[in-house]
């Protein structure tokens, strides 16, 4: 039980950093404002991951989803959504490391995605770095849920409907329990033979 909730505490956490990192400021860029003078005054644009890299910032939200989706399954369920979040983190850790490795590019791109021209000058934060650890931290913890999942402790089956029938009459709390299976306490017993 302490290892199912700390991974679904873990996946939680870093979901939620990774969409706030994606939404931070990666890049501060000074462009002329006017292109072709050679003493164009300068404006500073600021562009965040989710500009920078617009994969990224969707998968935060999927591993959000998926920490909700360990929740509501069980077993085989939660292997699969184990793995969704295993290319989730992946994803979002990998696009961030992108961006470390090729940022001038994703820069050019993003503003000229913008209409502006190229930058004069480029400063960036370290959001891109903290979206690269909860990625991590996601593709752990749903790994973790691929390989231990099943064993992890699930919902509460008290108010699904079961198949089977009461053997006859019912009083007191065997009369509630029929109640909450969607059954008639006072219904006869089903004729045999």
């Amino acid at each position: 039980m302490r290892e199912y909730l700390g991974t679904l505490a873990a996946i939680a956490a870093a979901a939620v950093v990774i969409i706030a990192s994606y939404a931070a400021t990666w890049a501060t860029v000074t462009v002329p404002v006017f292109t072709g003078q050679d003493a164009a005054p300068t404006r500073d644009v600021t562009l965040t991951g989710g500009q920078l890299v617009p994969l990224g910032a969707a998968l935060g939200w999927l591993a959000l989803a998926g920490a909700a989706g360990l929740l509501a399954t069980r077993t085989w369920g939660r292997r699969v959504v184990g793995t969704v979040m295993v290319l989730a983190g992946g994803g979002a850790g990998a696009s961030a490391l992108a961006f470390g490795l090729t940022g001038p590019a994703l820069i050019d791109t993003a503003l000229a995605a913008q209409g502006l021209p190229a930058p004069d000058s480029v400063s960036r934060s370290a959001w891109w770095i903290a979206a690269m650890m909860a990625g991590l931290v996601v593709l752990v913890g749903g790994a973790l849920s691929v390989l231990r999942g099943p064993s992890w402790p699930g919902l509460s089956r008290r108010y699904e409907r079961r198949s089977t029938a009461t053997a006859g009459p019912v009083g007191g709390v065997a009369a509630w329990d029929a109640l909450d299976r969607g059954e008639d306490p006072t219904d006869p017993p089903p004729p045999t033979g």
